[in-house]
């Protein structure tokens, strides 16, 4: 999923979805279902609980540290949202 926040380009990747409600080029809105967890992909070759697993990059697709972005809330115009949530 591409991603614009405050002018800069994100990607971020939810893998082993078991069924995906989205399609490309789609806009998405804070509380849209994007899609249901899974365990495709190496996760189906086991007895692994669903699951999913969630990447972020930036636009030369470096990888970020999720944590960052797992908490961020972001209002109706892709703005950060400012709170005190850990």
């Amino acid at each position: 999923m591409k991603s614009i926040i405050n002018g800069k380009t994100y990607f971020i990747k939810y893998n082993h979805l078991n069924k995906v409600q989205v399609k490309k080029g789609d806009s998405v809105n804070v509380g849209d279902v994007i899609g249901y967890s899974g365990n495709t992909g190496n996760a189906a070759q086991k007895a692994i609980i669903p699951h999913i697993h969630f990447q972020v990059f930036d636009s030369k697709w470096n990888l970020l540290d999720p944590f960052d972005y797992i908490n961020t809330k972001f209002d109706s115009n892709f703005n950060p949202i400012k709170s005190n949530c850990k």
